[in-house]
């Protein structure tokens, strides 16, 4: 008689990363390109990340950035901000990008970064966090379960 042994999870490891450590993963572009065909808004252009102005964001202190990795590989990543909110007079940290691959959903990984920006927002003050992400995706339905409140609804409108 076959015994069935259970399949071990990959062993995910989370940390604080920079963008270079992250885009030079070996998988980052179909990471990127899995990321764009998910988080695509309809009526803007096809997602095209600018390591750029995301290196120039991070060199000013503005940018936090958290990376998944199972082994080399990029299983996913959160980008965030803190910025103080003029209208509150507080800080408030948002997330530019969050994203964690298909594959590797099952994993915890997921839990694990928003767990590591809700410390750092919270480590520099902020009064919470702004986690954006589409509406009927697989993020909203974790957010949810996490006491995260769906606050706003984003409107969006192509003027081309």
């Amino acid at each position: 008689m076959a015994q069935n042994y259970p399949v071990p999870m990959p062993t995910i490891s989370i940390r604080p990363s920079s963008i270079c450590e992250i885009s030079s993963a070996p998988n980052f572009d179909s990471v990127c390109e899995e990321y764009a065909r998910e988080s695509a808004v309809p009526g803007m252009p096809v997602v095209k990340v600018r390591l750029d102005m995301y290196e120039a964001m991070e060199k000013a202190g503005n940018l936090y950035t958290v990376g998944a990795f199972d082994g080399e590989n990029l299983a996913g990543f959160v980008v965030a901000s803190i910025q103080m909110a003029p209208n509150y007079g507080a800080l408030v940290a948002a997330t530019n990008a969050f994203f964690v691959s298909a594959a590797h959903r099952k994993s915890g990984a997921g839990l694990r970064l928003l767990s590591n920006v809700e410390e750092m927002a919270a480590k520099s003050g902020a009064l919470g966090i702004l986690v954006g992400c589409p509406k009927d995706g697989p993020l909203a339905k974790v957010l949810a379960k996490k006491n995260y409140a769906d606050v706003n609804r984003l409107f969006f409108r192509s003027l081309a």
